[in-house]
């Protein structure tokens, strides 16, 4: 037939090939076979023979022909209506092997259903090429949906599963609900060999349609318990290939909403808090049990009983346990009988509670009750020792005692108790006393008086020693304790019950000038409150309301603590994200602007933990791990340490980020492990836990130390500090020549076996005083940094329980304690301006408790003085009371202003007031009255009074003939400021007269002389000149009856003194 040219197609000449030296038909290809479908998912081996007839060997300058290699060719192709259209996918490439040859190859999808022409050719070695072998294939993709179920919506009943699929050769689409379930077919009836239906071009693919197609089945979700499951569905091909499954969690609902009770963890028996296997007859130990709910509907009055043995022995009820959550129960149990005993919880043995699944509320465990040795058995237990007042102080007498315990179940008599202090000259008696008898199972108080000058400030040895005459001591071990005393000029006052609201954990306490702030943290919320100095609780602020779980506080040098935490917040796309967030609360409850330092993460993204805080200065040091799950894009799952440092931490800017600090790290399980930071005048410290395994080839958490200079990554000084540690403490101080001292404290070891470390050294270090201090279960260790060096306070567990212990630390020394009282320490807060301690614990009765460690030192509280004391009894910030006393000052000026000048303006109008006779003439048949009214000047407004002509004083006012009396205005002999008001008023119309006739005056021509007057006439005769004119005015009558007198002559109108009516004149 014609041949086929790769670019040409049929019938064309290939010209590359013509150039060789054609021979015959060498080669086969043989897999996969012409018009095959191919998948660009999948890598492909072609494969072939290739063989040289006898015919074709040839010698060609003395060299017989023979095969030399096998190339190989490839186009994708695909018709564009009638345009065909084609590029390279490989060109002449060699193949492995010759006789039998293969290549492997993976095909690309140019088109969807497309095709790829594949050429290969044998070559001899004189240069000849044999003629070739094709094939054609199809080239789809494979792939699928599931768009229902979403996952968002609880399943109930069958559901429809649906979803696309494109498929090369499928055989069916599977699927199965968890991880551990059975495949199973969900659509068989797919399109085969691929979901293309037109062809053009014989022996090619096309422009067909190869869209997807849909598959569908129905699953019946009632066949599986209610709850969360993972459904997998996949395409399987009928070359049992598989494609990767996808997964959707579904939620099936079937059953009505209920709670679904069970067991959650394992029961275990505590002795102090220590988790034991056996213990003794007549211990007093807990029982420690947890419970979830599985359901989706809130449990309530959930009963769970303890039993021993088959006897109900205790019980408690939850009030209410919300889906999904974890509820613990704790009970008391005093055994009284030895032996191997069973303890069984069962959750609502009555079915009150109705569950989806019944079957599943009981838990049970062995637990061995061990009986009190025969014989006598004296024991100086750790934590014996105690002081009254319990903080020995070297100004007075303090009382030692020392608890002696017969823990055989014989009685001891005759027994010696011995009492000695180390001195530079070694042991010194200090007192021998006996003790007549002990009872078994029973234990002595036995008190020494240190009187008053015996002990100076620091710690002093003692050893404590007891025998028993006649009788062998069953474990003599523990006939001795070495203890020490810290005397120190601080005292402790009693303790005050805390009213904590329920579901409240303390988390941090501030301090300032005898006002405090107590952070207490419930749920996803933390709170603060106002504490007295009775320890009374006004709760004033809800810092936050989606709290992530970490709290760090520093009270810094101010008067707000410093406070910095982990939060959760939705982002712009309103996915939930944790950050780490900073801001300052006053003592008026009011919070700074909240300050994001941390880029945001999701939950998948990683996580921040194991924060810690210091502020000094005004500046503040944050250092934390952080988990990164993304890792970039590559989910590597790498923990590192960042530090945050700021010298003013308000500004949001000034933060600067210090990444991997300690890189790449193994964090302890279950992020137990914390960073404590601290600045120095030559380095910036650090302490953390992390996992190790160097040395033992075991695997270990270890409390690491380092050091470094702020803004650098990567710190070359880390050195290991102690293996299977936790509760790692950090503080530096300075000594007399300015530099560093390192203070630092751990746990190791565990249940009763647990020490306490603490070492003094210097940043090397380098010359370091370690203690080693017994101390069984401890579960908490603070140090609290004051003027007089580092407190150091403690739990652990002594004869009584637990016991809170307290040391101190210096520059220069380490001064181990006794213990300070019973409970479980919870957290310390420091007021270094009043020189008080608060110590918040929960005491033996589980109740919240406060004390107060005062230093003997004057307080050296800063006089806030009444504007700062106001501030804070409003509870306003700095800020907003400032801006609000500014406006009230000026409120009250203006105020002031404004009554000083209504006041003088109603002075000046009593001034002005004048009183004005009028008389008002009433006519009637039989009688004539006249009646005189005194008027307010100011009630006449519409005229002014003329200016009358200065008249003598002695002067009296003129009578008409008909005997009326001028309306001239009299004096008020009861208003002397009145009558002074008219006084000045004439004096000023008199003196404006004399000033018109001056000027008059002036203008006059020169009088004549005498000599040119002529003769004056005589005077006329009294009756020549007849009646006086009336004085000016006129006579007004109202509409009311009432009649007065006018005395202008130019007045409009005047309103009537009697009606107050508007009279025209």
């Amino acid at each position: 037939g014609n041949p086929w040219n790769a670019s040409e197609g049929f019938g064309r000449v290939d010209a590359a090939s013509s150039l060789q030296i054609r021979s015959g038909r060498w080669v086969n290809l043989t897999q996969p076979l012409n018009g095959t479908w191919m998948d660009v998912d999948q890598t492909y081996r072609i494969r072939g023979t290739a063989e040289m007839l006898e015919e074709d060997v040839v010698v060609l300058n003395g060299t017989v022909s023979e095969l030399s290699h096998i190339t190989i060719s490839g186009r994708y192709t695909y018709w564009d209506g009638n345009n065909f259209r084609n590029k390279t996918a490989f060109l002449w490439d060699n193949a492995t092997g010759i006789d039998n040859w293969t290549y492997d190859l993976s095909p690309e999808l140019w088109r969807d259903g497309g095709g790829l022409y594949v050429e290969v050719r044998a070559w001899d070695n004189v240069g000849r090429v044999s003629e070739g072998s094709w094939a054609n294939y199809h080239l789809g993709e494979t792939w699928m949906t599931l768009d229902e179920p979403s996952g968002f919506a609880p399943l109930s009943g069958d559901v429809n599963l649906i979803g696309d699929y494109k498929a090369v050769n499928p055989d069916q689409i599977q699927y199965k609900v968890g991880s551990s379930g059975e495949w199973q077919t969900a659509d068989s009836g797919l399109e085969s060999p691929y979901v293309c239906d037109i062809m053009t071009a014989p022996g090619f693919s096309g422009d067909g349609d190869c869209s997807s197609e849909e598959w569908s089945s129905t699953w019946d979700t009632t066949e599986y318990i209610d709850g969360g499951w993972m459904l997998y569905v996949r395409i399987l091909s009928e070359s049992g290939e598989s494609t990767t499954p996808i997964e959707r969690y579904v939620n099936i609902d079937n059953v009505p909403a209920s709670p679904e009770l069970s067991p959650y963890g394992d029961i275990v028996v505590e002795e102090n808090g220590i988790v034991v296997d056996s213990a003794p007859v007549d211990s007093f130990l807990n029982v420690r049990a947890q419970l979830r709910n599985n359901g989706d509907r809130h449990a309530r009055n959930v009963l769970v009983v303890l039993y021993e043995n088959g006897d109900q022995i205790a019980s408690e009820t939850l009030s209410r346990v919300d889906s999904t959550d974890v509820a613990e129960v704790v009970f008391g149990y005093h055994p009284t009988d030895t032996g191997l005993s069973s303890l069984k919880i069962e959750i609502d043995p009555s079915d009150t509670v109705t569950e989806s699944d019944e079957s599943n509320n009981e838990q049970e465990i062995s637990f061995t009750i061990d009986s009190i040795p025969v014989g006598v058995d004296l024991a100086l237990r750790e934590g014996a020792a105690t002081t009254n007042p319990r903080v020995a102080n070297p100004n007075g007498d303090v009382t030692l005692n020392l608890r002696l315990e017969n823990l055989g179940s014989s009685d001891a008599s005759g027994v010696t108790f011995t009492l000695e202090r180390w001195s530079e000259l070694g042991w010194e008696l200090l007192d021998t006393r006996g003790i007549n008898i002990v009872s078994g199972s029973g234990y002595v108080d036995v008190p020494f008086t240190i009187h008053e000058g015996q002990l100076d400030v620091g710690a002093a040895l003692f050893r404590a020693s007891v025998s028993v005459e006649g009788v062998v001591d069953i474990d003599p071990t523990n006939d001795e304790l070495e203890f020490t005393l810290l005397a120190d000029e601080a005292q402790l006052q009693g303790a005050r019950k805390l009213e904590l609201s329920e579901g409240h954990v303390p988390l941090g306490f501030f301090g300032y000038s005898g006002d405090n702030l107590l952070f207490t943290g419930d749920g996803d919320s933390i709170w603060v409150h106002r504490v007295n100095e009775k320890y009374d609780l006004f709760t004033c602020l809800e810092l936050e309301d989606d709290w992530a779980g970490e709290f760090a506080i520093s009270s810094g040098e101010g008067d707000s603590a410093n406070i910095v935490w982990t939060r959760r917040l939705l982002d712009q796309f309103g996915a939930t994200v944790t950050t780490l967030s900073f801001s300052t609360v006053d003592l008026s409850c009011t919070n700074t602007e909240v300050i994001d330092l941390m880029p945001q993460l999701m939950l998948a993204e990683g996580t921040y933990w194991g924060i810690d805080l210091e502020v000094e200065e005004g500046k503040a040091l944050i250092g934390g791990y952080h988990r990164d799950l993304f890792t970039s894009g590559t989910y590597d799952d790498v923990t590192s340490i960042f530090m945050l440092d700021s010298s003013t931490p308000l500004d949001s800017e000034s933060w600067q980020l210090t990444r991997e600090v300690i890189p790449v790290i193994e964090p302890p399980a279950g992020m137990a492990g914390s960073v404590q930071v601290a600045r120095g005048s030559n380095w910036t410290h650090m302490t953390y836990q992390a996992m190790r395994d160097d040395g033992t080839g075991s695997e270990r958490v270890g409390t690491f130390y380092a050091h470094g200079r702020l803004g650098e990554a990567n710190w070359s000084f880390k050195t290991a500090l102690g293996d299977h540690t936790s509760l790692g403490q950090l503080s530096v101080l300075q000594n007399s020549d300015g530099g560093d001292v390192v203070l630092t404290g751990w746990k190791e070891g565990a249940g009763y076996e647990s020490e306490l470390v603490l070492i003094r050294s210097n940043s090397a270090l380098q010359d370091k005083e370690v203690k080693r201090v017994s101390a069984a279960g401890v579960s908490t260790l603070v140090f609290v940094e004051t003027a007089r060096g580092v407190q150091v306070l403690y739990e652990s567990v002594g004869p009584l329980g637990r016991q809170i212990h307290y040391s101190m630390m210096d520059a220069e020394s380490i001064n181990i304690g006794a213990p300070l009282a019973e409970g479980a320490l919870v957290m310390v807060g420091r007021s270094e301006s009043t020189g008080e301690t608060h110590i918040i614990y929960s005491s033996p009765t589980m109740d919240w408790r406060a004390r107060l460690l005062i230093d003997d030192r004057e307080p050296t509280v800063p006089d806030r003085g009444i504007i700062d004391t106001i501030r804070i009894w409003t509870g306003l910030d700095a800020r907003t009371f400032d801006l609000a006393w500014k406006i009230g000052v000026s409120v009250c000026a203006m105020g002031l202003i404004l009554m000083l000048a209504t006041s003088r303006g109603i002075l000046s109008r009593r001034r002005r007031s004048k009183s004005l006779s009028v008389v008002i003439e009433e006519e009637d048949e039989d009688e004539f009255e006249v009646d005189v009214l005194d008027v307010e000047e100011d009630s006449i407004r519409e005229f002014a009074e003329p200016a009358e002509s200065p008249q003598p004083e002695e002067e009296s006012p003129s009578t008409d003939e008909s005997g009326e009396e001028d309306a001239d205005t009299e004096p008020s002999t009861d208003d002397e400021a009145a009558e002074d008001g008219r006084a000045r008023r004439r004096s000023r119309r008199k003196r404006r007269s004399t000033q018109e006739a001056k000027v008059e005056v002036e203008e006059l021509p020169e009088p004549p002389s005498p000599s040119e007057l002529a003769e004056l006439p005589e005077p006329p005769a009294p009756g020549e000149l007849g009646l006086l004119p009336p004085p000016p005015g006129r006579d007004v009558t109202c509409e009311c009856g009432a009649t007065f007198r006018v005395k202008s002559v130019e007045m409009k109108s005047v309103k009537c003194p009697v009606c107050d009516a508007k009279i025209s004149l």
